[in-house]
């Protein structure tokens, strides 16, 4: 498979909410719609698929605020640059996130990009996993003071 929109789709329909399918052990997880709510980590995981047909992406940010909060616990929301609303990083800024470093993931066919030496001189290269594409992606933690102590965003 080579077609980007194709690799695109299969990376959110296999990958984006993998953790709901094979949790690790003392990973609690529960949904608030399209969220899925991760927590028992060294800090808190807010994943989801599509937040396609979400009336209120604003209040569904808020809850997830108030959810770690009460639970006093810091926690990601890791975007994706091909998410919509395409507001989504002004919207968690609005409630109080800041961006960590972008992450990229790419992926190929392996007979396409596969070579004798899997990185240049400095670079640290993984082993493949299926079903994911090319995509930048950004974690949010919240700046808000409600989580301290391990595990708090570092900002």
């Amino acid at each position: 498979m080579t077609d980007p929109v194709a690799l695109l789709a299969a990376y959110d329909a296999q990958v984006r909410t993998a953790l709901a399918r094979r949790p690790p052990v003392g990973l609690r997880l529960d949904w608030d719609g399209p969220l899925l709510r991760a927590t028992g980590w060294h800090r808190g995981f807010v994943g989801y698929r599509s937040l396609d047909g979400v009336d209120d992406v604003d209040a569904l940010i808020a809850r997830a605020v108030a959810y770690f909060a009460e639970r006093g616990e810091a926690f990601e929301w890791k975007t994706h640059s091909h998410d919509d609303p395409a507001d989504l990083p002004d919207r968690l800024r609005a409630n109080g996130f800041l961006a960590e470093d972008v992450e990229t993931v790419v992926i190929g066919e392996a007979a396409l990009i596969a070579t004798t030496r899997c990185c240049p001189t400095g670079w640290r290269c993984a082993k493949p996993r299926p079903a994911t594409t090319s995509d930048a992606s950004r974690r949010w933690s919240p700046t808000s003071g409600t989580t301290t102590g391990p595990g708090s965003p570092t900002i």
